[in-house]
């Protein structure tokens, strides 16, 4: 599937899709990577820490509802930082735009 975040990673719900589309992930799927191949941009604006686990909320371009993201442990990424997310294809589903729907 190709949109403005480019070749993303997912399983197509449904008969094949092209055009537009929208990929769904849950929040507590996605993770912080390296930047590269199958990841997108996110900025953080706020970090959360909880015992043994860090909360960051995060933006992403095109997106007005923040994300939220947890990881074990610590992190060093600070408000402002520009992070990377990834996600495993096998727990993304690609759905056809499909203009009767109301917006995800």
């Amino acid at each position: 599937m190709h949109k403005s975040l480019g070749l993303l990673p997912g399983n197509r719900y449904g008969k094949d899709i092209s055009g537009d589309a929208h990929l769904l992930i849950r929040p507590e799927d996605m993770r912080l990577a390296d930047s590269g191949e199958h990841s997108i941009p996110a900025v953080v604006q706020d970090v959360q820490f909880f015992g043994g686990a860090s909360t960051l909320v995060l933006s992403i371009v095109g997106r007005t509802a923040p994300i939220l993201v947890s990881q074990p442990g610590a992190t060093s990424a600070h408000r402002g930082a520009v992070v990377n997310l990834t996600w495993s294809a096998q727990k993304a589903i690609i759905l056809p735009n499909d203009p009767r729907r109301s917006a995800l």
